[in-house]
């Protein structure tokens, strides 16, 4: 597993948007940080089985 200190420059820009707003959706975090959805949400996704931040589904979420 990869030390914390071990990110790469766009882990760190995702992580800073993040913290800096814990409510943040991934489609927003995405447009912040000028990634492309597949890329963002494929580091959102790393991060997330790193343990590094957690995925929470909204009291407004709609499953079809």
């Amino acid at each position: 597993m990869k030390n914390l200190m071990d990110v790469t420059e766009k882990e760190r820009k995702l992580l800073y948007l993040i913290y800096s707003n814990k409510s943040i959706r991934t489609k927003d975090l995405c447009r912040l940080a000028g990634l492309k959805v597949s890329n963002c949400y494929d580091i959102v996704n790393r991060l997330v089985k790193r343990g590094v931040v957690r995925k929470e589904m909204s009291a407004n979420a709609v499953h079809k």
